[in-house]
């Protein structure tokens, strides 16, 4: 893969890494975004979520997922959160990590600057439950920045990542339709800050956040 890209630091095993891609268009339309990566993937469009994946895919046959939308003449963002898992899967086969990415403006190529961040929120390989799931996500958010999925956000102590990230072949168009969303709006019941009173210092994130107590 030509375009595929990824950190240009050594990949670690469950490790994360955030990317920016700025791009401008000349003028109001539509435009098709197409996206495969290695592994577990997150993208928001002008700070706006987007899509999650990879597609299920054998190694000889990467396919990419697409979705169209509609832009405005100007500037934007397309930002992803994108797991190395580093391990096979189910899903998918372990592989050098890499993200491609491609926006379509009619039948034109666009252009887009990326830039990357590797986190260091993450304590890598914590867990894993058996064989054929990746690892726990053991993330601290707080040592992540705040709002980098948006258009003012400042990346100018990101880097550039490394190109032809992936020696699989071009990817094609995936046969399955884009998996759907369904948003839904939740009701608080309650508020208030939480106080973990008991607990292990490597107990279960999901465990740790159930048995709080109110303060």
């Amino acid at each position: 893969m030509k375009e595929s890209f990824w950190s240009p630091e050594a990949p670690v095993a469950d490790s994360y890494v955030l990317f920016r891609g700025q791009f401008r268009v000349a003028a109001p339309g539509l435009a098709e975004i197409r996206v495969v990566g290695s592994a577990w993937y997150q993208a928001w469009l002008d700070g706006q979520p987007l899509l999650e994946g990879p597609l299920r895919f054998a190694l000889e046959r990467p396919e990419y997922q697409s979705v169209t939308v509609e832009l405005s003449a100007g500037d934007h963002v397309l930002a992803f959160h994108a797991h190395h898992i580093g391990v096979d899967t189910r899903i998918l086969k372990d592989t050098p990590p890499f993200l491609w990415c491609e926006i379509l403006t009619g039948q034109n190529r666009t252009s887009v600057n990326w830039r990357c961040l590797p986190l260091k929120s993450q304590t890598a390989q914590t867990r894993r439950i058996n064989p054929q799931l990746g690892w726990i996500e053991w993330r601290d958010t707080r040592l992540e920045p705040e709002g980098w999925e948006k258009k003012g956000f400042e990346d100018y102590g990101w880097v550039q990542p490394s190109f032809s990230a992936s020696a699989l072949p071009e990817p094609g168009s995936a046969d399955l339709a884009p998996v759907q969303t369904f948003p839904h709006s939740l009701q608080p019941m309650a508020e208030g800050p939480l106080a973990t009173t008991f607990g292990y210092p490597a107990d279960e994130p999901s465990h740790t956040f159930h048995i709080r107590d109110r303060v």
